[in-house]
């Protein structure tokens, strides 16, 4: 790539010009064949990069402001495993100066083309937060570049690339596969439906059941091209979109569940009749305050449901209930597979590690706290530092999440003052670590201080009758198990109200028992 080709664009050359003389250096083209690796592996997680001699090869006819950020995003994180050699480190400085100069100008220009969106999809995969790898970051700039993926979506509906892919794909699917609109598109549409998630009113993108279905004729294709270095990232793309589609549907599904609407229509039809049944309106007036009474109490149950302190009530006061042991097994199994995942992460080296490092971070934090709170959960079922112990490896998972902050450290350190989103990633890895080793002393204090007296959720404390002060539930009636009896509670029922007073309603409870 010679240096004249890029001084052939006035727009970007005053800005940018000692990054491409250090691109045209004859160093860097000495670590071209390392680059070239590097490149590779980017296309491992991005299915829509063209190959690296292509881009070149464009910029060199014309370098636009687009194709401009998106060589100088792409050759940041091709250098960014080597920063510790000179020469890498020096490039990855001018780029960190220049990559947020260029965002801006797009952001100001937006320009219409596939290069953009490109350059901007990249972005969010590699820099979700708006910093780049490696680089400083105050904690209260931290949030989620948004502009990223909205400005991408925005010049995608410009192009019209939805009708792009439908023409590719009316062509064939194997043209389609090799089709880098089709990838840019798939790509724009699982970020548009992921973010949709984090949304107070989540509704699902018009495009995503038609991305999917697109998505699921691609899948099988990948037999066909196992030579294709973004094979790997175009099946994960896939495969997420077609997740995103069973999410958004189960979300949408649950949103018009809870709206009551079977309620809702059998009020409507009692109104109906009591309209055109004059003679019995005050029978069906009794009929719909019925109904009124059974949808206030529904949701004073589901709000009841998701209260945290009555779910440990259920669980310490049904400790050997199905359920209560269904949810101990998940807890164990589930605890071992974020073990799995920590292991994995901690192993990560920095020499030649290319990853999308700050979604790892972040998807490392969110298992770090589940982790935790599925401790917390079983400590509830316990209620014993030694059931703890058993059902938990403490030591074990607490050294696998210091390995995992470790690492982050490591993947982000950089000699120069201030933080990187791996040292807050890494702090908050420690602050779990913190509160878990205080939970489980505290529990074993507690354990400590119940010897000689009964166990909460034991026979002897849950047996004791209504006006003692060792009663911690009631004791269901004849016929009603445990688990029945909290959930008349919580509706507020007794077994006649909402069953009937039939004399075959208590083996209806027993044939109930979950």
């Amino acid at each position: 790539m010679c240096r004249r080709a890029f001084g052939q664009s006035k727009q970007v050359e005053g800005v940018f010009g000692r990054v491409f003389s250090m691109l045209s250096s004859q160093e860097f083209q000495a670590l071209d064949e390392e680059l070239e690796l590097s490149y590779r592996e980017i296309c491992h997680f991005t299915p829509y990069l063209p190959a690296r001699s292509q881009l070149l090869r464009r910029v060199s006819n014309e370098l636009s402001l687009s194709d401009a950020l998106l060589v100088s995003i792409t050759t940041y994180l091709s250098a960014y495993p080597f920063i510790e050699r000179p020469f890498f480190a020096r490039l990855c400085d001018e780029l960190a100066l220049t990559i947020p100069q260029e965002r801006e100008a797009i952001f100001l220009q937006v320009p219409i083309s596939l290069s953009t969106i490109q350059a901007l999809e990249i972005l969010s995969a590699f820099a979700p937060l708006g910093v780049l790898p490696g680089q400083r970051a105050q904690p209260s700039s931290i949030v989620r570049a948004r502009g990223q993926a909205v400005v991408a979506q925005s010049v995608a509906h410009a192009i019209q690339l939805d009708a792009q892919v439908r023409e590719a794909i009316s062509i064939g699917v194997d043209p389609a596969w090799r089709s880098v609109a089709v990838w840019v598109w798939l790509s724009v549409q699982a970020t548009e439906a992921t973010m949709a998630l984090e949304e107070e009113s989540i509704v699902a993108p018009g495009s995503l059941a038609e991305a999917a279905g697109v998505a699921e004729k691609l899948v099988p294709l990948a037999a066909k091209h196992p030579d294709d270095p973004a094979v790997l990232a175009k099946l994960a793309l896939c495969e997420g979109l077609l997740r995103l589609a069973v999410v958004h549907e189960a979300v949408s599904a649950f949103q018009v569940a809870t709206q009551d609407t079977q309620i809702s229509s059998m009020i409507n039809k009692s109104e109906s009749i009591a309209q055109t049944r004059t003679s019995a309106h005050e029978k069906f007036d009794g009929l719909i305050d019925r109904f009124d009474t059974l949808t206030g109490r529904a949701t004073r149950a589901m709000t009841r449901a998701a209260d945290p302190d009555l779910m440990a009530q259920f669980f310490v006061c049904n400790r050997g209930s199905p359920i209560a042991e269904m949810v101990m097994t998940w807890v164990t199994s589930g605890g071992e597979s974020l073990e799995e995942l920590l292991v994995s992460f901690a192993e990560l080296r920095r020499e030649g590690c290319l990853v999308p490092l700050h979604h790892l971070f972040a998807a490392v934090v969110n298992v770090g706290s589940v982790m935790v709170e599925l401790q917390t959960a079983l400590s509830i079922l316990g209620r014993s530092i030694e059931s703890f112990r058993q059902h938990t490896r403490t030591k074990q998972r607490l050294f696998i999440l210091r390995q995992a902050g470790k690492t982050m450290r490591e993947l982000e350190f950089t000699s120069r003052e201030g933080r990187t989103v791996g040292d807050m990633a890494g702090d908050l890895i420690d602050s779990m670590i913190s509160v878990a080793q205080n939970r489980v002393r505290d529990l074993g204090e507690t354990t400590v201080g119940r010897r000689g007296g009964p166990v909460m959720g034991s026979p002897s404390s849950t047996t004791a009758s209504p006006g003692t002060a060792g009663a911690t539930a009631p004791l269901p009636a004849p016929g009603v198990t445990a688990c029945d009896a909290v959930l008349l509670d919580m509706l507020g029922l007794t077994a006649e109200e909402l069953y009937g007073a039939d004399s075959d309603w208590q083996n209806r409870f027993a044939e109930k028992e979950l």
